[in-house]
């Protein structure tokens, strides 16, 4: 979809935060700062539309196969699920508190796309 906005996340990306703040809490147990609710994805921001974009246009830079992708709008494709059109989760907190932030989400489908095609 071409109207839904996001931050897609690499999944090792968000392991190794999650081991950052395990070690961090670890040395720090009493610390509350560290016991709250954060939002952490990739840095940067696409709609469904330019992740698929994205993905095809790594694929074909690596010698793989790539299809044109058509946008659409979320009444096009009608889900279930309702889903808002902006996802964008603030991850200035996790910043601050723990100094994480994640690669943009275009190194991620890089690495991604680098590992299914490898």
């Amino acid at each position: 979809m071409n109207d839904q906005q996001g931050s897609p996340t690499y999944a090792p990306h968000l392991a190794q935060a999650i081991v950052t703040m395990a070690q961090r809490i670890a040395m720090e147990p009493d610390n509350p700062d560290l016991f709250r609710t954060f939002h952490l994805a990739g840095a940067g921001t696409t709609t469904w539309w330019g992740l698929a974009r994205e993905i095809m246009a790594v694929a074909a830079s690596l010698g793989g196969k790539s299809v044109p992708v058509d946008p659409i709008g979320t009444a096009e494709y009608p889900t279930p699920a309702k889903r808002p059109a902006n996802s964008v989760l603030d991850c200035s907190h996790i910043q601050a508190i723990y100094g994480i932030r994640l690669p943009p989400w275009q190194d991620g489908v890089r690495r991604c796309v680098e590992r299914l095609l490898a």
